[in-house]
């Protein structure tokens, strides 16, 4: 397998509702489709979509870049006798990426060596494989609508469902997480993410106050993560971490959390993405693949890492899915009462909207 060509296209798709990034209000989700050409005739499509606000690159920098990584991805070489990811992403291992691009760049490698080996992705990142992948509900906005959300998802088949706090008064926070616990039924989860909202105090008030019998988890409880450990000692509520991992990964500083949320955009690819899930294992630690509202072309890759690391139970954060309006796909990744099949995923390759791309391979 030979790359010949390797193009880079913009998209920019609307969202159903603005998504609050620590402040920032966007409606739009903006990134880039990579596209890599084996001389065959193959093709392998990756995902690079910085997201605001967390990302340390931006669109602006990654299109500056784009000449460089293009020119030298073409004439990268893989033999089918590649036995392993890490052979398979060797050459890109010398070249200085942005972690979104690196994720785009290994997503469409691991796309190509697919298509040109005739096997799937999943296949291609583990030997161990989930045929299906458990989704969480991911509610968001006023009480009643994150109320009437829980309801919905409820109905709908969700085991889990993830809920932002922080972003309003606690006494709101309270009464919402309470009203929540009471619409879940026995057999589901529920995961808070507080994005570091809060003071040591103020985590210890939601956490003593709430019902905590159907928490599976809180992320990023404090402003403050050297006060986690404090946290964790008085509080019941099992800590999950995910802003912490991206400059501190080296999870075994961390003593007692649940689970850590891996993010392959920001975190740095899909290799990474797995030297971290095996680490966390090796440790007694849930890994939750999650996504970072990533076109259709990030999240099946999401989902196909989430069936790899081979946990059954535990439900991926790739619920964002829902909040575009429009996609890069022709057919909408088939998401059905919280899960999702890999055979109806990898049952044919993506088809591309490419009216919705924008050609930036010479600019």
């Amino acid at each position: 397998m030979r790359i010949v060509a390797c193009e880079v296209w913009g998209y920019t798709l609307p969202l159903i509702n603005p998504l609050s990034l620590k402040g920032l209000s966007i409606h739009f989700r903006s990134g880039f489709l990579i596209k890599c050409i084996a001389e065959s005739g193959g093709v392998g499509w990756g995902d690079i979509a910085p997201i605001p606000q967390f990302s340390s690159e931006t669109w602006e920098t990654i299109k500056e870049q784009v000449p460089e990584f293009t020119q030298n991805m073409i004439g990268v070489t893989i033999d089918k006798t590649t036995v392993s990811l890490e052979r398979l992403l060797e050459p890109l291992s010398t070249m200085t990426l942005y972690p979104s691009v690196r994720f785009g760049l290994e997503t469409a490698m691991c796309n190509l060596a697919a298509e040109e080996w005739a096997t799937s992705v999943s296949s291609i990142l583990s030997t161990r494989i989930n045929d299906f992948v458990f989704i969480n509900a991911l509610l968001t906005g006023g009480m009643d609508t994150i109320c009437e959300s829980a309801e919905q998802a409820k109905h709908n088949g969700y085991k889990t469902l993830k809920v932002k706090v922080g972003q309003g008064a606690l006494v709101d926070d309270i009464e919402c997480i309470n009203k929540v616990c009471d619409i879940a039924n026995k057999d589901m989860t529920i995961r808070l993410d507080a994005n570091q909202a809060w003071t040591l105090d103020e985590a210890l008030t939601f956490s003593r106050t709430i019902q905590s019998d159907k928490v599976e988890y809180i992320e990023e409880p404090l402003k403050a993560s050297e006060d986690l450990a404090v946290f964790m000692a008085e509080s019941s509520l099992p800590v999950a971490l995910d802003e912490s991992l991206i400059n501190r990964s080296n999870i075994e500083d961390w003593q007692g959390i649940k689970a850590v949320i891996i993010k392959p955009t920001l975190l740095g690819g899909i290799l990474q993405a797995l030297n971290l899930s095996n680490k966390a294992r090796s440790l007694g630690i849930r890994s939750v693949i999650s996504s970072t509202f990533e076109s259709g072309v990030g999240i099946c890759a999401l989902v196909q890492l989430a069936a790899a690391i081979g946990d059954r139970v535990t439900s991926a954060g790739l619920d964002t899915y829902r909040w575009l309006k429009k996609d890069v796909l022709s057919m909408p990744i088939p998401f059905r009462g919280g899960c999702i099949k890999l055979d109806e995923l990898e049952k044919s390759p993506p088809e591309i909207r490419c009216e919705e791309l924008q050609d930036l391979t010479y600019d």
